[in-house]
């Protein structure tokens, strides 16, 4: 398997920090944790983490390296279990029957 060249946005007293599985293919080739799609970023301003929506295009240095438009400015960190890239693509990804 590949793994990522994603970097984490780690550091010393965090609020918060956000665990995955394992990156996403296309997060991995993007070079940005939330940029596939805008689920993410919508939850957490459901949440009140967030207050304001960030697009997904800057998200990850808005929602993880800066505190302004994070609930009572937290500090918010992400990274990966595992750093091999999964595909997260439904289409190419075929079931396979436990035996």
């Amino acid at each position: 398997m590949q793994e990522s060249t994603l970097i984490p946005f780690l550091r010393k007293n965090l609020d918060i920090l956000f665990v995955g599985l394992n990156p996403a293919k296309g997060s991995s080739e993007n070079g940005h944790y939330l940029s596939v799609n805008q689920a993410f970023g919508n939850q957490l301003y459901e949440s009140i983490l967030l207050t304001k929506l960030v697009d997904k295009s800057n998200a990850d240095e808005l929602i993880f390296g800066a505190n302004k438009y994070k609930y009572q400015n937290w500090n918010f960190g992400i990274t990966d279990l595992i750093t091999e890239i999964a595909e997260s693509n439904s289409a190419k990804i075929k079931p396979k029957k436990l035996t």
